[in-house]
């Protein structure tokens, strides 16, 4: 993370490390947005998050979740020059939490695949 406010610097560190440490989920930065998904992943897994780029957080942990691949390629985060960024760490923070905390039980509570909300396919 390269030019990046200490505040944000700071969560997205201890978030994505104590992740990465505390979960059996193979990704050192979780917080990242920069993901390639698999069209299976988005024809089967409802997607439930609707602010900021917790569906990303989201997807992450429901595949992990569902036993699904998970590979990682490491990437540099330049923050913005120009601009202003919409990243509200505090308002966000409780929708984050709840994907952190479902990664969580994936590992700790030994959580089903079934508890994933998966799309209901019909044809």
């Amino acid at each position: 993370m390269i030019g990046c406010p200490i505040v944000k610097s700071i969560f997205v560190r201890i978030a994505s490390f104590s992740l990465y440490k505390l979960s059996s989920i193979p990704v050192r930065d979780a917080s990242n947005g920069f993901r390639l998904f698999s069209r299976k992943i988005l024809d089967n897994i409802l997607i439930e998050s609707s602010e900021g780029f917790t569906y990303s957080l989201e997807l992450l942990v429901k595949c992990h979740r569902l036993g699904w691949k998970i590979g990682e390629i490491p990437a540099s985060w330049i923050e913005r020059k120009e601009g202003e960024s919409r990243f509200r760490v505090f308002y966000w923070l409780s929708k984050y939490l709840r994907w952190y905390m479902f990664g969580l039980a994936t590992t700790w509570l030994r959580r089903k695949p079934a508890s994933v909300n998966l799309k209901t396919i019909t044809e």
